[in-house]
C-alpha cells in the first residue's frame, strides 16, 4: 500500500491537484481501522530523478498543493539525485512554464513568487 500511496501522491502533486490530495487525506482518516500516515510517504523520492511530491508541486508552481504537502510534513530540505532542492525546483519550473507560455510571463511570475513566499514562511516557522 505504501508504494501505491507514494505514486498517488507524486502524480497528484505533479498535476497540482490539491483537491484530490485533500480527498485522499480525508478518505484515509475516515477509515477507523486505517493506521496509514501520509507523513510516511510525503518525503519519499519517486522516479529516476528522485523528486519528492513537494519538488513536483514546486516545479509546477502549485501553491495550494505545496500548502497541503507542507501540512502533511513535507520537507523543504530535500535534494533530488542532482543535488537540487526546493529553490532550484521552483526556478526550473518557472523557467519551463515561461518558455512554454511566454504570453503568461507576469501571471506565472506572480504564482511562483507566492510559492517562494510559502516556503520562506514555512522555513522561518521551523
Amino acid at each position: 500500500m505504501k508504494r501505491m500511496m507514494i505514486l498517488a501522491v507524486a502524480v497528484l502533486a505533479e498535476n497540482g491537484d490539491h483537491t484530490l490530495l485533500k480527498y485522499l487525506e480525508a478518505s484515509i482518516k475516515s477509515k477507523t481501522r486505517s493506521r496509514f500516515d501520509l507523513r510516511t510517504v510525503v518525503n519519499e523520492p519517486e522516479g529516476v530523478n528522485g523528486h519528492t511530491a513537494l519538488c513536483r508541486a514546486a516545479f509546477g508552481g502549485s501553491y495550494d498543493t505545496m500548502k497541503v504537502l507542507l501540512k502533511w510534513g513535507a520537507s523543504v530540505d530535500f535534494k533530488n539525485r542532482f543535488g537540487e532542492g526546493i529553490w532550484a525546483c521552483m526556478d526550473s519550473g518557472e523557467q519551463h512554464a515561461t518558455r512554454e507560455n511566454p504570453d503568461k510571463r507576469e501571471t506565472l511570475a506572480e504564482r511562483f513568487v507566492k510559492c517562494r513566499e510559502l516556503v520562506k514562511h514555512h522555513t522561518t516557522r521551523q
